[in-house]
């Protein structure tokens, strides 16, 4: 007769099972050494897999996954609470409960997230709502994302929760309550596989249609939702209005940005530059501006409390101190706009503060970990964004290497006294800044490699010349200027603010003009990027060993990123096409035929296989194949292609051609007949490698999960 589950666990056989599984777990875990705060670093890894893993999924998971995911995890996490945490195999079920219930996390987020989105063939309609962010567009135009109230023709509970119009600029105002009649269609995939999803973005979002608007934008006073939310908008808007003007014409979009968040009035030659020179990071609230804004409240309260003699002998003024760091940076995060970034910067500055009030040390690595995992709490999708992976991955970089530093001081006591005076405290500043850059630049790199698909090489010494202009006048002065806005006393710290600014797009300018000031990457696989990641939670978790364990898994990195092959024919949702070759240097370049303006996604091909486009102009197909009005012929790999714009000459490129492409639904009897393959372009975009076997398609939105448009 077979034993149930639980009466084989009671069997000998079973017994001996765990006990061989515990003895393992035992010495492996006795031959790990673990930094200080290592095993909470990889706690926080696990959350971040469980995420992955089902972010990753080609298909929705059925209800039942999660269920169980959540009974084993805490199941998992009861075992592990019963061994103790220095137990081997009560850590090994401790991080397997946190992986499985970051999956059931992820799959409940996506549940309280799920929102309308427009008809996939949207006809031109009138939405009314208030504008709740704007971003910067081109052409004189700007992206304002409006909060809906009412869409016409459409009932509440399939009126999109927001939507994303383009409409020219100075249509509308932050908070301000706006009719807009406008073509909008479901937020779009990715334009190449493997590039960014903007779909997934904008479901988490609860980003409902993209379009633009075919009317002037209209008042509509009579939108009266909001509430707090859009006071604070109103408040943003009117902050940086006036922060603009008063910083000056160039710098004030800037100084605007660094204190309310609102960049849309920030010139993308601006920005190019910034991203030219690796400085891209100060346009974004992250941790860098909120730790500057409430450490520079919390060392000020504590100078100025220090000063008082009364209140110095009878309390902890550091305290009191971190507690005013703290309403700062809840201040600083609501006027803001408390985006992702934000928020998690937020994090991670009040739990640096809450260390202070607690005894605590402000900067550990439990403190790095604790915040992601809050964060990927709140917002678990957030995990795979190149902000959260950039941010922690700079944080826990810093936090081991200041870590390591200190045990080494520990061990060796300096010989030679400490040189006081301005020329040793310069000396040491700049240390710390070269250091800081060199860390922080070396630990985001293979993250901004993988999402930008490009590197600032000179980014160090930019950042080296730039940064102590934003640390020591561009932050303070702009904090200062928006404290005192509200009493029309924000000019001269504004101006100043301005100068540094001004001096920091020198300095972007001049790293942009020279050569190879942003060296293109091909794209990694998704494999070359965790083996990144785990060789950074190896160098950050571990003691003894984690140079030589992060180095292998670096190296692994490198090997698989470099061992992708390139795709060499793209062909975009509108029937665009974009072809791969090598100059008599060896040097890519793309070539393109545009249909219905895809521009965008022929760029982002060229990017993700090497071609720079800072130096190389996307080229006309016709310079490498043969074009007429009918469309394109030519050949790759020895395979006979034609790209067809019409279904006039369909019988013939059949019959010439390996390979035909058309921009259109053909007949299925003229299907049938086609001695080539044929592929239609209405099934989205997708990229063409060959090899031995043939054609490989690669879809660039394969997936079937809630965001996705196949």
């Amino acid at each position: 007769m077979a034993l149930s589950d639980a009466a084989w666990l009671d069997t000998a056989d079973a017994r001996a099972l765990k006990a061989r599984a515990a003895h393992f777990c035992a010495r492996l875990f006795a031959s790990v050494s673990f930094a200080p705060g290592g095993r909470a670093v990889l706690v926080a890894g696990a959350l971040i897999a469980g995420v992955a893993v089902y972010l990753g999924l080609s298909r929705e998971p059925a209800p039942a996954f999660s269920i169980a995911a959540t009974v084993i995890g805490a199941a998992l996490l009861a075992a592990a609470w019963r061994r103790g945490r220095d137990d081997a195999l009560g850590f090994a079920c401790l991080i397997l409960a946190v992986g499985a219930l970051g999956f059931a996390r992820t799959d409940l987020r996506v549940a309280q997230v799920d929102s309308p989105r427009v008809p996939a063939y949207e006809r031109a309609r009138s939405y009314e709502g208030w504008v709740e962010r704007i971003d910067p567009g081109d052409r004189g135009r700007r992206r304002y994302v409006l909060r809906v109230s009412e869409a016409e023709g459409l009932d509440p509970q399939d009126t999109p929760y927001r939507v994303r119009i383009s409409a020219r600029a100075g249509a509308a105002q932050l908070g301000e309550g706006v009719r807009m009649r406008a073509v909008l269609r479901p937020p779009p995939g990715p334009s190449a596989p493997g590039g960014y999803d903007f779909a997934r973005s904008a479901f988490f979002a609860r980003l409902g249609g993209v379009g633009y608007a075919i009317a002037d934008v209209e008042p509509a006073p009579e939108v009266t939702t909001g509430g707090m939310t859009r006071m604070l908008a109103r408040m943003r808007g009117a902050l940086s209005e006036r922060l603009r003007h008063s910083a000056g014409e160039r710098a004030g979009p800037i100084v605007a940005a660094l204190v309310s968040g609102d960049r849309s009035e920030i010139s993308s030659a601006d920005a190019e530059a910034l991203r030219a020179a690796g400085l891209g990071h100060v346009l974004a609230i992250s941790g860098l501006h909120m730790a500057l804004f409430a450490g520079g409240v919390f060392f000020g309260l504590s100078l100025l409390l220090a000063r008082i003699d009364w209140l110095a002998r009878r309390c902890n003024v550091r305290k009191i101190a971190a507690i005013g760091g703290l309403a700062a940076a809840v201040a600083y995060l609501a006027i803001s706009g408390a985006g992702v970034s934000a928020q998690r910067a937020f994090i991670m500055t009040s739990i640096a503060l809450i260390a202070v009030v607690a005894d605590r040390r402000a900067l550990s690595m439990r403190g790095v970990a604790a915040a992601a995992v809050l964060v990927l709490l709140l917002a678990p999708e957030s995990a795979l964004t190149p902000g959260f992976q950039m941010s922690f991955a700079a944080a826990a970089a810093l936090v081991a290497t200041n870590d390591i530093l200190r045990r080494r001081r520990r061990a060796r006591p300096v010989q030679v006294a400490e040189q006081g005076g301005l020329i040793g405290k310069a000396r040491n500043f700049a240390q710390g800044v070269a250091l800081t850059s060199f860390v922080a630049g070396s630990a985001t790199s293979p993250f901004a490699a993988y999402h930008f698909n490009r590197l600032a090489p000179y980014g160090f010494l930019a950042n080296l010349a730039a940064m102590p202009a934003f640390s020591l006048i561009v932050m303070p002065f702009a904090a200062l200027a928006g404290v005192l806005a509200p009493f029309g006393l924000d000019a001269p710290f504004a101006r100043i603010a301005g100068w540094g600014v001004e001096f920091i797009l020198w300095v972007s300018y001049a790293t942009q003009s020279v050569d190879g000031s942003l060296a293109p990457v091909s794209a990694a696989p998704p494999l070359a990027a965790a083996l990144a990641a785990l060789a950074l939670i190896a160098g950050c978790a571990l003691n003894a060993g984690r140079g030589q364990i992060a180095g292998v898994l670096a190296f692994l990195a490198f090997a698989s990123w470099s061992a992708r092959p390139p795709g060499e024919l793209w062909i975009g949702a509108g029937g665009s096409v974009a072809v791969l070759s090598e100059d008599a240097e060896g040097a890519r370049q793309a070539h393109v035929a545009l249909n219905r303006g895809d521009r965008y996604g022929a760029e982002l091909f060229a990017r993700r296989n090497g071609v720079d486009l800072a130096t190389t102009n996307l080229s006309r197909l016709e310079e490498l194949w043969r074009c007429d009005a009918h469309g394109c012929a030519g050949a790759i790999g020895g395979r006979r292609i034609v790209v067809a714009q019409t279904l006039a000459m369909l019988n013939e490129d059949c019959a010439r051609a390996d390979i035909v492409i058309i921009n259109a639904r053909a007949p299925p009897r003229l299907a049938a007949r086609c001695g080539a393959e044929l592929i239609e372009t209405g099934d989205g975009a997708r990229v063409l490698r060959f090899d031995q076997r043939g054609p490989q398609t690669l879809f660039a939105d394969a997936a079937e999960r809630p965001w996705s448009s196949r």
